[in-house]
């Protein structure tokens, strides 16, 4: 099913101690005045590691969160989705010199935003996807994802959870041995919120930003 805008008069209803309140309309405003920002976070690196680099950008999110349409809605919301899916676009990763094995995998962490002093917590490894590649070319990867269970009842009920993902390279000896890795945090989030209501235009609506994927989503229509 193709994406579409999110109608501009639809403005997220949530709590203020949980999140910021925000309007779809100003994210849309702010992408569409803006140069697409490259991103990603680099948070360690171990031995030697070649180029590498997150596809993940303001234009080109490097995961997607996928919504289902919960009906009636828990919170009594005009839309109100729980997230069911994570797709992680693959990243560009080049032989540290001549033929070399290299590897991804990515991990999905998961807190509750509503406990400042809580901590991520690995919900999710991927197996590790490898290929051969050198210096003039990137690793020849496919995107990957896995089905999301939100252990909350409702958007309302506590605890309420968000979700972010990290990914980790490989790049390996001609033994077998792991000669470095990198680990980079995603930046950018695509959530795609599906079964979208009929009276409002029905289909697919998304967003982006630099927020990791909440468990539900509830929006107030006008």
């Amino acid at each position: 099913m193709p994406y579409t805008t999110a109608p501009e008069s639809i403005a997220m209803r949530l709590r203020p101690t949980r999140f910021l309140l925000v309007t779809i309309s100003a994210l849309l405003l702010a992408f569409t005045g803006a140069v697409p920002v490259q991103a990603d976070t680099d948070v360690g690196e171990t031995g030697t590691t070649g180029f590498h680099a997150l596809r993940d950008s303001e234009s080109r999110a490097g995961a997607s969160c996928r919504y289902k349409g919960i009906y009636p809605s828990p919170g009594d919301y005009s839309y109100e989705g729980k997230l069911k899916w994570i797709d992680v676009r693959p990243p560009k990763m080049k032989a540290i010199s001549g033929q070399q094995e290299v590897g991804w995998r990515f991990m999905v962490e998961r807190r509750s935003p509503s406990d400042a002093s809580s901590n991520w917590m690995v919900t999710y490894k991927s197996r590790i996807q490898r290929d051969t590649t050198g210096l003039s070319r990137n690793a020849s990867f496919s995107m990957r994802g896995i089905n999301v269970r939100v252990p909350s009842g409702g958007k309302d009920e506590d605890p309420s959870y968000e979700y972010r993902v990290k990914v980790k390279m490989f790049w390996y000896t001609a033994s077998g041995g792991v000669q470095g890795t990198s680990t980079h945090l995603v930046d950018w989030y695509k959530e795609v919120y599906n079964d979208w209501p009929e009276h409002f235009g029905g289909g697919t609506v998304t967003s982006t930003d630099q927020v990791p994927c909440r468990g539900w989503v509830g929006f107030e229509i006008d």
